[in-house]
Formats: structure tokens, sequence, C-alpha cells
């Protein structure tokens, strides 16, 4: 019977050793996530900044891009007016007209 407690004991205290180890095994796994996971965190914040900077980078060129298209077609419809202003006297008036402007006053 001492026997038979003895063994139980020593089983008892053998798989407690074993309890022991895995749970240390688990505790230093969840550590390791833990760290793992913080550091996935601070990428993901990372990148959700850069997302934000590059969207908003891409705002202002999109704007500066409309800016600029409206003053381009602002300085583009000068410039055809002032070619129409230039274009109507060097067209090819008729012989009469030219005679009549050389004559002398």
């Amino acid at each position: 019977m001492r026997l038979l407690l003895l063994s139980i004991i020593f089983v008892l205290l053998v798989k407690s050793e074993y309890m022991d180890r895995e749970l240390s095994s688990l505790i230093i796994d969840r550590d390791n996530i833990l760290m793992i996971n913080k550091s996935n965190t601070a990428s993901l914040k990372l990148l959700v900044d850069q997302k934000k900077e590059k969207n908003e980078l891409l705002l202002q060129r999109e704007q500066q891009r409309i800016k600029q298209q409206g003053e381009l077609a602002f300085t583009t419809e000068s410039l055809h007016n002032l070619l129409y202003e230039k274009e109507k006297y060097h067209k090819h008036w008729p012989d009469d007209v030219i005679n009549w402007l050389q004559q002398p006053y």
C-alpha cells in the first residue's frame, strides 16, 4: 500500500513538473505573441498614417491640377481671342478696298 501511495505521489510530482514546464512554455509563447502583436499594431498604425498623408497629397495635387486646368482654359481662351483680334486685320481684303485705302486724302 505504501508503495502504491508512493508511486501515485511520484506520478503526481512528475505530472506537476511537466505541467509547470508546459505552463512556462505557454507563458513564453504568449509573451512572444504579444510582442509580435505590438509590433504589427505599430506597423499598421504607421501604414494608416502614411495612407492618410498620401491621400492628402493626392487631394492637394488634384486640387492643384483642377486649378491649373482652369487657368489653362482661361489662358487658352485669352490667346485665342488675341489671335482672332490679330488675324482679323491680316485677312485678305478685297482689291477695291485696298485701292480705296491707298488713295491720297
